[in-house]
This record gives C-alpha cells, structure tokens and sequence, in this order.
C-alpha cells in the first residue's frame, strides 16, 4: 500500500498580506470525494467544510449571544486541528505548526466564553435538586457568573474582529486553495483514498485501544481523559471517512461517538469540579459568603458521585465497543 511521506509544498509559513487578511471571506467549495480520488482532495475537502462553519458560526456571534455558536466554533477548530493532525504528511511541519497554533490560541478565546455557559448551564441543572435555601445562597453567585459571561462575550467579539484572527482565516482559506492546484495534485494525485483509508483508522483505533489499557490496568483519571482524547482523534476520522464508506463504518461511528458520550460525562464532571473550586476562590465570581460555599461544596460532592458513575459505564461498554469496530480492509 502506498503511504503520504513528503510534504506537500508550497509553504504559507510567511506573513499573509494584509489586503488578503482584511478581505471578506472567499465562496470556497469543493466537491465530496470518491474513493477514486486522491487523499488530499478529502483533506481539502474537510478543511473547507470547517472553514466556512468557522465562519459562518463566527457570523452569527456577531450579531447575537448564541451559546450554540460559540460550542459550534470550538467543534470546527478542533475538526481543522484534527485534520492538520491526521493528514499531516501533505502539510509542511513548519505550516502545519503555525496553523495549529493559531488555532488553539482561538480555541482557547472560545473556551473562556464557552466554560463559562457550561457551568452556569450545569449549576442552573444542580441547582433545581437542591433545597430553597442553598438555592438562594447561589443567586449572588448566578449573577456575577452572568456579568463575567457578558463581558467575556464583549472580548470574543473583539477577537472576531481582530487582524489576528482575519490572518488566520486567510490563511486558512489559501492553504486550502493551494492544496487544488496542478502541482499538489500532480505529487499526490497517485495516492488515493481507497490506499489510505485502511492505514490511517487502523493506526487511529490502535492507540484508543493503547490507552484503554493503561487505564484499565492502572485506574487513573488522567488516563481515562487520554482514552477520550484519542478517541475524539479517531471519532473524527470516522467522521472524515464514513460518507464514502458508509456501510463499513456507520457501527464503528456510532460506537465511537457512544464512547465519546461516556467519556464526555466523566470530563464534565471533572470539569465541573475544577470550575466550582475556581470560581468560589475568585471574589469577581463569588461572594464566598459561608452558605455559599456549603451549596457549591454540595454540588461538588454530586459531581464526584457523576465521576464515579460515568468511569463504571466506560469500563462496562469498552468490550462492546471492540465489538463494534470497522473489519479491515475497510476498502474495496
């Protein structure tokens, strides 16, 4: 089988002028690979499908205070870093680091908004089981959580607008444009979807599988978030992959993404936990009163016994999920 071990030029490494960073966004397209097709034509394909999410959910911010947006945006960074990651070997190293950084520096922008509406939205949930007086001891708590979210808002919206932030999408938009002409596809046009397909989601499950081990011999909640970090890595590649092999990978996607839910629901509880202790320490945040930090101490131990429950349900599905795995060779 032939594998992608040279990177593709040319290099964007340089400074994107500003008369391309500051112009609208471009109508890119590309139209949904075959089998047939090269290997980058699917890279570029993902590329160009995130991009314009990016932005079109980047729009919408703009205009309105939509927690969906500013979730969605996330998902399209860590979709482009995913595929920057998975088909690096058409990226040059030094492109591919630059991009990747620029966007978990706007991951990062998006997540200072996007912790924020997860644990007013799961401090809103805790607070309902919860008895009338610690629900009254949170409501100073509720409220500068909301001025924090607003003004954290206001920033994302300036970032949104920044040069930094126009760069990047130029720069994406013209990687992607570059990966379409003569030259990229005269070095790679050889290498198909069909060669690759086999080598890059076995190589992917092997180390979801890597990690459970290590966390099913030794129990540890650092490993247990490796598991669902590698496991977001090969989800998305099923995701990247499945619509042109449909039948093999549909049980394998919905396994994947059932894993995902399983580890998701242990990462939120730690989260929470983390958030809580953080944010009751913050006097921005907190009118750290006694009977507030009891309550919050309340939701803390709620969110351990969540903890608990959601790392026994991993440990449950993992021998289903083996089960559940794409047969190889996946191609035809």
């Amino acid at each position: 089988m032939k594998s992608a071990s040279h990177p593709v030029s040319p290099s964007i490494s340089g400074p994107v002028p500003e008369a391309v960073a500051n112009a609208p966004i471009a109508t890119l397209s590309a139209p949904a690979p075959r089998a047939k097709d090269p290997m980058v034509s699917l890279f570029r394909y993902h590329l160009v499908a995130e991009l314009s999410e990016l932005e079109r959910q980047a729009q919408r911010l703009r205009t309105s205070r939509d927690m969906e947006s500013v979730h969605r945006m996330r998902i399209a960074t860590r979709k482009l870093r995913a595929a920057l990651r998975a088909f690096r070997d058409f990226v040059p190293d030094a492109d591919r680091r630059s991009i990747s950084s620029e966007l978990q520096w706007l991951a990062a922008e998006l997540g200072k908004v996007r912790d924020l509406d997860v644990y007013e939205a799961d401090l809103a949930d805790c607070l309902r089981s919860l008895p009338p007086d610690d629900q009254s001891a949170l409501t100073e708590h509720q409220r500068l959580l909301g001025l924090a979210r607003q003004r954290q808002a206001e920033d994302l919206n300036e970032v949104l607008a920044s040069d930094r932030y126009r760069a990047l999408r130029a720069t994406l938009e013209q990687f992607a444009a570059d990966l379409a002409s003569p030259a990229t596809l005269r070095r790679w046009g050889e290498f198909s979807i069909r060669d690759g397909v086999d080598a890059y989601l076995d190589t992917a499950l092997a180390k979801v599988a890597r990690r459970a081990r290590r966390f099913r011999a030794h129990p540890r909640p650092n490993r247990l978030h490796a598991v669902r970090i590698e496991n977001k890595k090969y989800r998305y590649l099923l995701e990247f992959f499945q619509p042109i092999y449909p039948e093999p990978l549909d049980k394998a996607l919905r396994a994947a993404r059932k894993l995902q839910k399983r580890l998701g629901d242990y990462q939120d509880a730690r989260l929470a936990q983390q958030s809580i202790r953080a944010f009751s320490s913050d006097p921005n945040l907190s009118s750290q009163r006694p009977e507030e930090l009891l309550a919050l101490g309340r939701i803390l131990e709620a969110h351990e016994r969540k903890a608990h429950r959601a790392s026994h349900r991993f440990s449950k599905f993992w021998s289903s999920f083996k089960d559940r795995q794409p047969s190889f060779p996946v191609a035809d």
